[in-house]
């Protein structure tokens, strides 16, 4: 569950970095950022590694650049990128949600304890049985202080102990 439908931290760094790059060529070239871009930015050879991470690294900058190329292109290439990558990257999340609520399940599913009081008495059962009694019985008690229990229950290491009835003596 999700209490706001927020972006990750990185597609915001991304977005601003794409909106950045996006703006800069339409700079006057008398302006600080847009003479440094001219400058050093766009060695051919070797971009500079902040540059390259900007431009280049950024899956958003990169659908930007296939848009803005295409022989019809958007009329607004930088909304329509970010509009597209945020629905791919919530598209993602929530496949992730689910293959995750999938494991659970099946984890739940593996380890559900057994229908009979044998399959209790076996297996790992035998072991995590009297365990999970012990902090249901702590979990009832410390519910209900105020409240008289039963101490003639059998201990959790006990509760999975069959009686065996005789039935020799059942027959008569």
């Amino acid at each position: 569950m999700v209490l706001a439908d927020l972006p990750s931290m990185k597609i915001r760094a991304r977005t601003l970095r794409l909106k950045f790059a996006s703006r800069l060529p339409t700079l006057p070239t008398s302006t600080m950022a847009r003479s440094a871009e001219l400058s050093f930015l766009w060695d051919k050879h070797q971009p500079d590694q902040q540059w390259r991470k900007i431009t280049i690294d950024n899956p958003l900058h990169q659908l930007y650049n296939t848009l803005r190329n295409n022989l019809n292109p958007p009329k607004f290439p930088v909304t329509k990128a970010i509009n597209e990558k945020r629905e791919e990257y919530i598209f993602r999340r929530n496949r992730l949600k689910t293959i995750k609520y999938m494991r659970n399940k099946q984890f739940i599913i593996n380890n559900t304890p057994p229908k009979s009081e044998i399959g209790l008495s076996s297996g790992k059962w035998k072991a995590v049985w009297p365990a999970f009694i012990r902090v249901l019985r702590e979990i009832d008690i410390l519910g209900r202080p105020n409240e008289i229990f039963d101490v003639d229950e059998p201990a959790p290491d006990e509760a999975l102990e069959l009686p065996i009835i005789n039935t020799a003596q059942n027959e008569q």
